[in-house]
């Protein structure tokens, strides 16, 4: 086995090795505003686009952006689930003995449009 490295950061040979480490584990490159989608648009642009769309829209827009991005055919109707169904789940924890808000028992109907 082997044993984990202690590295010092005043000693000049370590430096080098912690900023390495420090850059694999920034969670910088997984930002949006660093990251670039096709055509050189930022990705953060792209997903402001799809937030404001979907305010526009409603459901409509949602749907139409799950075509674009994952060529899935939704109609708005697949979006809601029947009241029944969240009725008859209720009774059923998501973990065994939870009744908490993280619960099945948590959710209520969406008022329908």
């Amino acid at each position: 086995m082997t044993p984990i490295p202690i590295l010092y950061a005043k000693r000049p040979a370590d430096q080098l090795r912690l900023a390495e480490i420090k850059q694999r584990l920034s969670l910088r490159p997984m930002l949006l505003e660093d990251a670039q989608a096709e055509g050189g648009e930022s990705r953060a642009s792209q997903v402001r686009q799809i937030i404001r769309q979907v305010q526009r829209e409603g459901d409509a827009g949602l749907v139409d952006c799950i075509w674009r991005f994952e060529k899935a055919a939704v109609r708005v109707e697949q979006l809601r689930v029947p009241p029944a169904e969240i009725a008859a789940s209720s009774s059923v924890p998501m973990c065994a003995g939870s009744s908490g808000p993280g619960s099945i028992t948590a959710i209520s109907p969406l008022p329908t449009r």
